[in-house]
């Protein structure tokens, strides 16, 4: 799911695995680099992050957007989840 709000915007995912929800994301952030390419727009990449929450402790594969690393992925580990 793709929020927008005035100058900002939030991408969400889930499931019962972190590396799916991260490859969600992840094709999200492709598909954003195209939408960004075709209208001439930048993003700034380094203020793009991602928060993790969950049972698993396991970090995913670093997400990217336009070729950057775009994130210091973080986890949130949660026993309620």
């Amino acid at each position: 799911m793709l929020e927008l709000y005035a100058d900002d915007s939030a991408c969400f995912a889930s499931s019962q695995r972190v590396d799916l929800a991260a490859k969600k994301i992840q094709r999200v952030f492709d598909l954003l680099s195209g939408w960004l390419d075709e209208w001439r727009m930048a993003v700034n990449v380094s203020k793009t992050a991602a928060l993790l929450t969950g049972s698993q402790r396991i970090m995913p594969d670093q997400l990217r957007l336009r070729d950057e690393s775009c994130c210091a992925c973080q986890t949130t580990p949660d026993s309620r989840l």
